[in-house]
């Protein structure tokens, strides 16, 4: 298997999603930063605070972008590819459990999924009831594991979109 080309994969990034963005759920901010798409990619390893133990993981892992869930007051994860299989992951080093999430099978799926969610999450042009079938048919190989998908059930059963 070949090693996905990270400089492609950063154009594709930076081609395919905003440079920054905002969601409203529930009244608090969901913030997506897409700058560092702009230049070539950093390994998490250089991302690290003092101190913190990376694992053997994380040498393959190289950010992309950076999540902010209620300015600060949440979680705060880096939007990473894996160098390894070209999957899109979030990486929380505020959590002491599961710090690595998966979101897509690759990042083609990833901006497309990005897209979609967008039209609904923060342009309000795609019903929340669709949302799941559009993003399984985007990502059919990853959408059933993706922690993407805990958030459009979120949102599908408790329609937290504010309007």
């Amino acid at each position: 298997m070949t090693r996905p080309n990270l400089n492609q994969i950063r154009l594709e990034l930076a081609a395919g999603l905003p440079l920054r963005t905002r969601w409203l759920i529930h009244e608090t901010t969901l913030d997506f930063d897409f700058a560092r798409c702009q230049n070539p990619l950093v390994s998490v390893d250089r991302l690290m605070p003092v101190g913190f133990e990376p694992d053997c993981r994380s040498a393959s892992l190289f950010a992309f972008g950076e999540q902010d869930y209620a300015e600060g007051g949440g979680a705060s994860p880096y939007l990473v590819i894996d160098r390894t299989s070209g999957e899109v992951l979030e990486l929380d080093l505020e959590t002491s459990n599961d710090p690595i999430r998966f979101l897509n099978s690759s990042s083609s799926t990833f901006v497309l999924t990005f897209a979609a969610l967008e039209r609904a999450i923060r342009l309000r042009e795609t019903p929340i009831a669709d949302l799941k079938r559009q993003l399984e048919a985007i990502d059919f190989q990853g959408f059933h594991r993706s922690h993407w998908r805990l958030l459009v059930e979120e949102a599908a059963d408790a329609n937290w979109v504010t309007l």
